[in-house]
């Protein structure tokens, strides 16, 4: 489970304790460095994937706390922000220490980011390897300790995953050009036959396409794929069973919405960078235009006027006249839970007697309802497209920042969504049935 461990660090002021542990980390080939902690400030290193720290430096109470507050969270902070997965090994002979070392360190990195958070803190005992001279079993004896952390080892397996999905990805193009000779002109060739595979441009706009460098961002997507579809592939039966013992906790209102728009981002809202001239489907726009007849009526004096261009791909490639935009709104998410609800959920109305469906709950109304800006992570937002508010605007409008704000793109899965339910909602039948009520 621990085949990501490549690179050590070792903080520690005495070098005849940690010798054997050194030595025996080397021998597994693990690349392993060790540092006092006055030194360890003064040194510029590469990413760690396993960090090793002793608290008790001194027989001392006053210098256990120093050190916690001197040299440990100034190390995390200058070489462990580096967006590199690792752990932490302390050693110690009381498994409570820790209580003092998340309530000294730890802080809460969604919100300051001034380190990485590691996958796991793990206890163990110095004294009995010390005591045998012995650390062979430092590696077993750490991965046993981590089957009492179903994330840790969920993370770690899927990180090892990742790598070899990675390596299969690499070694299955590599593998389709074995001679050496001409292996560059090859790979170039298949790598320009898969990006091409991702656009449907014509051969006339292609020259201008490989000059803005879209084509090799194209070439990334299709690694991207078989990344992917070499992780489908993976053996991933013998893993632990995550949830065989698990409750959910259910956390407070605040804490949801800020969850659910950090992963929503990540995963629907493109943070790939776009220019304002290239008008494609899934763009969305902030509405400047006061006379824009898209603009929503009737709306909170939060809201933000919003656009997505949701033209279908193929009237794109076929060069239509006019882009299809839908409108909406950027609702600032409620802080109170119960606006939440009946914006969304719906509610029992006490004083009419009767249940109130949502404010945006209607067929006609997409809603993603936690979601943040690129770059703009301390508001959470609602998106809220009004299928009733469809027009078309001409590129060169669209391209006027005074009109018209690029916020950001939508990834492929929620602009496939949002397409498929406003053809839905626009090929509906309905009926005009005589009702006796």
């Amino acid at each position: 489970m621990l085949d990501f461990v490549k690179n050590v660090l070792i903080v520690d002021d005495r070098e005849d304790e940690i010798k054997n542990l050194k030595s025996a980390l080397e021998g597994m080939d693990i690349g392993t460095l060790w540092l006092k902690p006055d030194n360890v400030l003064t040194k510029d290193l590469k990413p760690k994937d396993l960090l090793f720290l002793d608290f008790m430096l001194r027989n001392d109470e006053s210098e256990f706390k120093n050190i916690m507050s001197d040299t440990i969270r100034p190390l995390l902070e200058k070489h462990f922000n580096k967006k590199h997965p690792y752990g932490i090994v302390v050693w110690s002979t009381h498994e409570n220490e820790l209580d003092e070392f998340y309530e000294k360190i730890c802080i809460d990195t969604f919100n300051e980011k001034r380190y990485d958070a590691p996958l796991f803190v793990v206890v163990l005992e110095k004294d009995k390897y010390l005591s045998k001279q012995d650390f062979s079993t430092i590696m077993s004896d750490l991965e046993q300790k981590l089957k009492d952390s179903a994330p840790a080892s969920f993370f770690i397996n899927w990180n090892n995953g990742l790598s070899k999905a990675s390596y299969a990805s690499i070694s299955g193009i590599y593998g389709l050009a074995p001679d050496l000779k001409n292996q560059d002109e090859k790979i170039k060739n298949i790598l320009y036959k898969l990006a091409r595979s991702q656009t449907e441009i014509s051969q006339k706009e292609l020259d201008e396409y490989v000059a803005n460098n879209r084509l090799t961002n194209d070439a990334y997507k299709t690694m991207d794929s078989l990344l992917c579809s070499n992780l489908k592939l993976s053996e991933r039966l013998s893993y632990e069973n995550l949830f065989s013992s698990f409750t959910p906790n259910s956390e407070a209102y605040l804490e949801r919405i800020k969850i659910a728009s950090h992963l929503n981002t990540k995963l629907f809202i493109s943070d790939v960078e776009f220019r304002m001239n290239n008008v494609v489907p899934g763009n969305v726009y902030e509405i400047l235009d006061c006379q824009s007849t898209i603009r929503l009526d009737n709306v909170p004096s939060d809201s933000r006027y919003i656009a997505i261009e949701l033209s279908p791909p193929c009237d794109v490639v076929n060069k239509k006249k006019n882009n299809r935009l839908v409108g909406g709104l950027l609702l600032p998410t409620p802080v109170n839970e119960n606006d939440y609800i009946k914006r969304f959920n719906g509610h029992y109305s006490q004083s009419k007697n009767r249940y109130c469906p949502g404010t945006y709950s209607n067929s006609y109304y997409y809603v993603l309802r936690a979601m943040h800006l690129p770059n703009e992570e301390s508001t959470s937002f609602s998106m809220i497209l009004d299928f009733r508010f469809t027009t078309s605007i001409p590129d060169m409008d669209l391209q006027d920042n005074s009109k018209y704000k690029l916020l950001f793109k939508t990834k492929n899965d929620l602009f496939a969504d949002i397409l498929q339910k406003f053809s839905s909602h626009g090929a509906r039948l309905g009926l005009a049935e005589i009702r006796p009520d």
